[in-house]
């Protein structure tokens, strides 16, 4: 996908805006489920408009934890193919809800690392 500097430059900006809100949320506690997969969606849709690859080393551990969360808030959505490629939850179901809390807790370790490490790689963020 080719983009502008322009467009580059403030997916830069809003991903390390992301990673900072990130720190605070893990460092106080306060990460919420939901949060940590949509955060792993959210920053590698950054990295790639800021012109990154996803399996770039300061976002595989996002690709990663996205990858098995996939199939929670939709999945992909599709309304053909195979059964495993559509919603698995019903949205807001007791089903989800501990779906979600599950990744959360499995994740919630390498996603503090992978936040880190995309802080260090961002210089600090």
């Amino acid at each position: 996908m080719s983009i502008n500097q322009t467009e580059r430059d403030v997916a830069c900006n809003e991903l390390r805006e992301m990673v900072g809100a990130l720190q605070q949320k893990i460092a106080s506690d306060e990460l919420q489920p939901p949060e940590l997969i949509f955060a792993c969606r959210n920053i590698l849709n950054l990295w790639l408009k800021s012109g990154g690859e996803t399996t770039d080393d300061a976002v595989i551990g996002f690709l990663g934890i996205e990858s098995q969360s996939d199939h929670v808030f939709g999945g992909s959505r599709v309304k053909v193919g195979r059964d495993v490629d559509r919603i698995r939850f019903e949205p807001g179901s007791d089903a989800e809800t501990k779906e979600i809390s599950e990744i959360s807790q499995f994740f919630r370790k390498s996603f503090g690392r992978a936040v880190a490490g995309l802080a260090d790689h961002l210089g600090g963020s």
